[in-house]
């Protein structure tokens, strides 16, 4: 239990979980995080990595939901892994361990998806369920907005469509990185996204466009969206 054994705390760890002994290797992983979470700032023993693998060993082995979001999270704001960021943002999101809130699974992903800036070496997967996410829960994010700039309170049948807007074209940009990782699913999000926003299913602005010859007369002019 010293910080300069994180590491043999992991590897125990996974030793124990590939023999299918995942209380073995829950206590070994447990050990090396716990341990590794009272490190100074500027020390780095490898505990955001044994703190991953001892949160997956908790959620998906022993439905210890309390300890694995406890890990994930540390793991998550230590900033090295998007995939930590992810998977807090799916057990918020589906209840594990505590009442759904979509909100704050929505920050997570965005965490997860934005933490590098070579999306391919990073978590594209994430940036397909941010998207999705904001564009679920457009509306709450948009009063969140709203809120974090005025003081005049705003009912959600009044809430600025430019808000909205904001919210959705975020979501386009998380499914282009998606897509960029070779997240498939993430690439038809992206294009069902947009045919949906022309079909005119969420808020346009309406712009006069105009067609011009090299005299400067108008030859063809329309509404757009």
């Amino acid at each position: 239990a010293t910080l300069e054994a994180v590491g043999n705390c992991g590897s125990l760890g996974i030793h124990y979980e590939e023999a299918g002994d995942f209380a073995a290797a829950d206590k070994a992983y447990a050990l090396g995080c716990n341990t590794g979470m009272t490190a100074g700032k500027d020390q780095y023993y490898g505990q955001d990595r044994v703190c991953y693998w001892a949160a997956k060993n908790a959620r998906n082995n022993l439905h210890d939901y309390a300890n694995a979001r406890r890990w994930f999270r540390y793991t998550c704001d230590a900033g090295e892994y998007p995939f930590a960021c992810k998977f807090l943002g799916l057990m918020e999101a589906q209840a594990e361990g505590g009442p759904a809130d979509p909100i704050a699974a929505t920050q997570r992903y965005g965490q997860a998806c934005d933490m590098v800036e070579d999306i391919t070496i990073g978590d594209g997967q994430a940036c397909l369920f941010f998207g999705r996410s904001l564009i679920a829960n457009r509306i709450d994010l948009a009063m969140e907005s709203w809120a974090g700039i005025s003081v005049e309170p705003v009912t959600r049948d009044a809430l600025p469509e430019s808000l909205i807007m904001d919210v959705l074209t975020q979501a386009s940009r998380a499914f282009i990185r998606g897509c960029a990782d070779d997240i498939k699913e993430a690439c038809t999000a992206f294009d069902t996204l947009l045919a949906d926003w022309a079909r005119g299913d969420y808020p346009r602005f309406a712009v006069e466009c105009r067609v011009e010859d090299a005299q400067g007369r108008v030859i063809s002019a329309k509404t757009c969206n």
